[in-house]
């Protein structure tokens, strides 16, 4: 079973920069475990909110951005838990990249020429990981930041 993790940025669509934008991360009980496992220092304090479903884990990251930048790629994360499916990050065919980034926007826009456009300035930078290993697909990100 692969799990799709979602995580909320705002981009120009004039300048491709990603604008600062913080928000609460919120984590189950196994990723909370696991992140504390694998984590060199230890989690921001947290507050543990019961949510219909199953209680979350809540904190604010400690190292937040005050400013935009234009970013070197744009990831899909997919986590496996099957060992067999094999870490791997591979760019994106311009289609599958279309389809992600239609089906990934927040907000669901009506389409017109300049939204698709704009998604189409992005396809270059699309690519996709597919991990079971966590520290792979940090590896991964870490190699694309400045």
């Amino acid at each position: 079973m692969i799990y799709n993790i979602l995580f909320t940025f705002y981009l120009n669509m004039n300048t491709l920069e990603v604008m600062p934008y913080s928000a609460p991360i919120h984590l189950r009980e196994g990723g909370y475990r696991y992140l504390k496992s694998i984590l060199p220092s230890s989690l921001p304090p947290c507050r543990l909110m019961e949510a219909p479903g199953a209680p979350r884990y809540v904190f604010m990251p400690s190292q937040c951005t005050l400013r935009s930048t234009r970013p070197k790629a744009i990831f899909f994360l997919n986590r496996s838990e099957n060992p067999a499916v094999g870490d791997q990050c591979r760019k994106l065919s311009a289609s599958d990249a279309l389809n992600r980034l239609f089906t990934s926007a927040l907000i669901p826009y009506q389409m017109n020429l300049s939204y698709i456009r704009f998604f189409q300035r992005l396809l270059p930078l699309c690519h996709e990981i597919i991990y079971h290993d966590a520290p792979f697909a940090a590896s991964v990100l870490e190699a694309y930041h400045d």
